[in-house]
């Protein structure tokens, strides 16, 4: 009885196992294009794993053993239960606090999310759209194109800055750079650089082409008092979610106030202030060191 048990339960695991390779053979093989629809996607791949499970070669079909048909269930319940994970699951970034936060998505775009706001994006990161509540700034990286969703309308991008904030009045785009596309159930509106639109909950549509600055949460202030330079960038990797790396042969201090929305202006005043020299390794990543000949 013993033996007989131990063999069921080896041949379950084999069954299982089979199966889960057959499984993972059909998800590898698998390609999605940048405008596949996810549901689209999802059933399309459990259709796949049916039409799998019959005999290509059109034999007759064999009755399986109970065993079989419960270790079968379970490597398809296991399959749904990863394929709801990758499909569904995303990241949330919620800010509760009184002051902005700054992250970087996936495709290395940056975002200061203000206070009660709150920022959902997918895990799997195909396609470069993320759902914004509350109102968010953004400095997109090129490429293709960038959606942010909100409840009264798309603003998509291919590479810019921009600010979108959403309330229960009315949803307001600010362009600083490049240019940025508001999709509407009604409309589509294209705002330039420079240049403010605002979507009242009637729809109604202003427009302002004044010189704009920056938003406030985009800027970095702070004054520092012979702080040790690594002190001056560790604080601008924390707001800039850059790398800066500091490569001097001496110690060296900063004295100074940095008023800035751009990291690369900051590093210019600093190193001027200290005779010194940078480069950037990547976009993210900053070399301080002495200028040459030194």
């Amino acid at each position: 009885m013993f033996t007989t048990c131990k063999i069921s339960l080896l041949s379950t695991m084999l069954a299982i196992f089979r199966i889960e390779d057959k499984v993972e053979k059909v998800i590898r093989s698998y390609r999605v294009t940048e405008l596949t629809d996810k549901e689209v996607v999802f059933h399309d791949i459990l259709k796949k794993i049916e039409e799998g499970s019959y005999n290509r070669s059109g034999a007759k079909a064999i009755l399986l053993s109970p065993v079989y048909r419960i270790a079968i269930s379970t490597a398809a319940f296991l399959v749904l239960i990863f394929l709801l994970h990758f499909f569904f699951s995303g990241e949330i970034i919620e800010n509760k606090t009184l002051q902005a936060n700054a992250f970087r998505l996936p495709d290395h775009s940056r975002v200061v999310i203000n206070a009660n706001s709150t920022v959902r994006y997918p895990a799997y990161w195909w396609k470069r759209e993320i759902k914004l509540q509350g109102s968010a700034y953004f400095e997109v990286q090129k490429g293709k194109k960038f959606i942010v969703k909100t409840r009264r309308g798309d603003v998509s991008v291919l590479g810019t800055r921009f600010q979108v904030a959403e309330t229960d009045r009315d949803l307001l785009v600010n362009c600083y750079e490049g240019k940025v596309l508001l999709t509407s159930q009604e409309q589509q509106l294209i705002v330039n650089a420079g240049h403010s639109l605002r979507l009242d909950y009637n729809g109604k549509v202003s427009e302002t082409s004044e010189s704009m600055d920056y938003p406030e949460t985009a800027w970095f202030r702070k004054s520092f008092s012979h702080d040790e330079l690594s002190t001056v960038t560790n604080s601008l990797e924390d707001f800039f979610q850059i790398d800066i790396l500091i490569k001097t042969t001496q110690p060296k201090h900063f004295t100074g106030k940095l008023e800035t929305p751009d990291v690369k202006t900051a590093v210019q005043i600093i190193c001027r202030s200290l005779d010194l020299t940078y480069s950037f390794q990547t976009d993210e990543v900053i070399i301080i060191h002495e200028k040459r000949g030194r």
